[in-house]
């Protein structure tokens, strides 16, 4: 409870600033206006910040002739925000990282709202963050660029519950389709943006990767309010991939590994580990779809052996042998195969 109210605290905090702001510049016309330049729902509580205002000392008045709210006294000054050590570095780190996303379609919003924060902060800070400057670093992995516009497209078709036309590259066939789909839910994952929409082609659920989005149309058609558990759909699949059979999997990590693996948090939404008397570690999930599952296995080499299903051991053992193709090793033979020892 007391977490909620800090962070209440903090965001009246942020808009009495920014109101502060737009007072000064001459672009407070009413409190309607200031509301929607705000974000906030209602003129009610940008009249309540007037006297929040007033109540530190500004003689705040509308002016008839020039149209906007104003202060009567020029050397009114707004008390600087209060913030943390924490808080200032936190900023600093959010800068850093921005600066990772040079080129990629979200550079220009990003610097946008990073202004919008700075211009609130005081003017003066108590920490230097300039001898933190090669403090941190961050490396972001390889993401994939998409139009910006399709993403705020797809917002508002969300919002309004509007099916979009789109032609869609289908990466495992190499063909532009058109698909008519009704937009659920925007999901990032490691850096990439999809979007979880009911496909009518197909008749089922589908992700379709924004980058992959070649046009988008946003139709007249409107869609009922779905019957859509975000958090089940994406706990069913593994790593973006998901469809077809439900499967129990189970897989070993020999005492090395399961040192690493131990780290990690979660590696599935609905996973359970078990600690075995070798030092190793047992991960047991529920997942549909196998294809993800396998490429995760297949990175940890002989450290890794996966118990069950027998349909997922299967792949791994096909995918081996096509390898020992690849690099001229001949195949183990039958008698090798140790599926049935363990």
């Amino acid at each position: 409870m007391k977490q909620n109210q800090r962070s209440h605290d903090s965001r009246k905090s942020v808009r009495i600033h920014q109101l502060d702001a737009l007072i000064r510049s001459g672009r407070c016309r009413s409190a309607a206006q200031a509301a929607r330049e705000l974000d906030v729902k209602s003129g009610r509580t940008i009249m309540r910040d007037f006297d929040i205002l007033r109540g530190q000392g500004a003689e705040l008045a509308y002016d008839p002739q020039a149209r906007i709210w104003r202060y009567l006294n020029k050397s009114f000054v707004l008390p600087a925000m209060q913030m943390s050590e924490g808080e200032l570095v936190a900023i600093f780190l959010a800068e850093r990282l921005m600066q990772q996303y040079r080129g990629a379609p979200f550079e220009q919003q990003l610097h946008t709202a990073f202004a919008k924060i700075v211009e609130n902060l005081p003017e003066q800070i108590t920490v230097d963050l300039s001898a933190s400057s090669n403090a941190y670093t961050f490396e972001v992995g390889p993401t994939s660029d998409f139009d910006p516009a399709n993403y705020a497209a797809i917002s508002r078709a969300i919002a309004e519950r509007r099916t979009l036309e789109i032609i869609y590259y289908v990466q495992n066939r190499g063909t532009q389709e058109t698909r008519r789909i009704n937009p659920y839910h925007l999901h990032n994952h490691r850096g990439d943006w999809y979007v979880i929409a009911y496909d009518h082609l197909r008749q089922a659920m589908r992700d379709f990767h924004l980058s992959r989005i070649r046009t988008l149309t946003v139709t007249e058609e409107r869609f009922p309010p779905p019957d859509f558990n975000r958090a089940e759909y994406l706990q069913a699949g593994f790593d973006m991939y998901r469809g077809g059979e439900e499967y129990d999997v189970e897989i070993e990590f020999d005492e090395y590994q399961a040192r690493w693996i131990r780290e990690r948090r979660e590696w599935h939404a609905g996973e359970e580990r078990e600690d075995l008397p070798n030092g190793g570690l047992l991960l047991r999930m529920r997942v549909a779809g196998l294809e993800a599952v396998k490429r995760f296995v297949m990175q940890y080499g002989a450290h890794a052996t996966v118990r069950q299903p027998a349909a997922l051991r299967a792949m791994i053992a096909a995918e081996l042998c096509q390898m020992c193709d690849g690099y001229g090793i001949t195949r183990p033979s039958a008698n090798s195969d140790r599926q049935s020892q363990v």
